[in-house]
């Protein structure tokens, strides 16, 4: 049995006696000794309200700080992440670090915030009821809690952000490197264009020059073909010519012997007819001779005029040889 109860039956005892005895034994201090009683009847009533207050704030306080406890342990947790947060996010360099740390703030307030929501409500429910409508007696972890809100949603709201512009910025230094990668395939491209157009154009030039020199082969062939066949006919020509004339002589001293056998006036006349043959002889060898030797100007100078050909095509040739060897040269 409590204190309270006790002195409450003790109080109710003498509170029943005295009013028996006024009512059985009336004298002269009744009425003093009835006041006192009626105060101490007042006196203990006000107590008892007291009491009941006090035990009603007692009982509101209990789960008023079991809730401030709770509440402050999710809030010093959150302060920790809080600053985990804040000095990770400082040597956030990609995207998916910044959706790192948004992961660990939503793996912390979306299955604690509702609940410390609704602690932070009821402790404001209880202070009001146990201290009334002044703020400052309210425990201090409503507004820190506050404030820790506040700071997630700041911080929340930075990493996103920083999200968003090292994506951009990923995404900006991709399409620059695609666009690198793409300039370069269409360097290498345009460089393998040209040396393959280079490699058809040497060899081109490389046949143009191969078809030349045999063109010029064929040319000098076709020459010394062409001069051994001149050579060959002035051979036949002088043969026929000496064989001619062996036989001009050979008619010359049978006529001779002939005249000799004649007489005298034959014989002058067949010297005037013989010196006139040998002076046509002589003037067709004259014109012979001469043809013979504007022949052989004729073809020494077309050999000379060949042979400077020859030359100045196998310079040609040099100097196409030494450029296609500089262009093929690195560098």
């Amino acid at each position: 049995m409590s204190v309270v109860n006790t002195l409450e039956i003790r109080i109710k005892k003498i509170v029943d006696i005295g009013e028996k005895l006024f009512l059985t034994e009336p004298h002269a201090q009744s009425p003093p000794i009835q006041s006192q009683i009626s105060d101490l009847q007042d006196r203990w009533n006000s107590l008892k309200k007291q009491e009941e207050n006090t035990r009603s704030l007692i009982d509101l306080s209990i789960p008023y700080f079991q809730l401030v406890e709770e509440a402050d342990e999710w809030f010093r947790e959150g302060s920790k992440l809080l600053v985990t947060i804040a000095r990770k996010s400082t040597a956030v360099k990609t995207p998916e670090e910044a959706e790192s740390l948004l992961s660990e703030i939503s793996a912390f307030l979306e299955p604690g915030e509702q609940k410390q929501n609704e602690r932070i409500a009821k402790i404001s429910e209880l202070a009001i009821q146990l201290y009334g409508p002044d703020e400052t007696k309210r425990a201090p972890v409503v507004q820190g809690n506050k404030e820790m809100l506040e700071s997630f949603s700041l911080i929340r709201q930075e990493l996103t952000a920083l999200a968003g512009n090292l994506r951009t910025a990923e995404e900006e230094r991709q399409r620059l490197q695609r666009e690198q990668e793409e300039a370069r395939k269409a360097e290498e491209a345009r460089l393998a264009e040209e040396a393959r157009l280079a490699e058809e154009k040497r060899k081109a030039e490389e046949a143009r020059i191969a078809e030349e020199r045999q063109k010029a082969e064929e040319a000098r062939l076709d020459e010394e073909r062409r001069k051994a066949e001149d050579a060959r006919l002035a051979e036949e020509r002088r043969k026929a010519e000496d064989a001619r004339l062996e036989e001009e002589r050979r008619k010359a001293q049978e006529a001779k012997l002939a005249e000799e056998k004649e007489g005298p006036k034959k014989l002058d006349w067949l010297k005037r007819r013989r010196k006139a043959e040998e002076d046509r002889i002589a003037e067709e060898k004259r014109k012979a001779e001469e043809a013979r030797i504007a022949e052989e100007k004729k073809k020494a100078e077309e050999a000379r005029i060949a042979e400077e050909k020859r030359k100045a095509e196998e310079a040609r040739l040099a100097e196409e040889r030494e450029r296609l060897t500089k262009q093929r040269r690195p560098g």
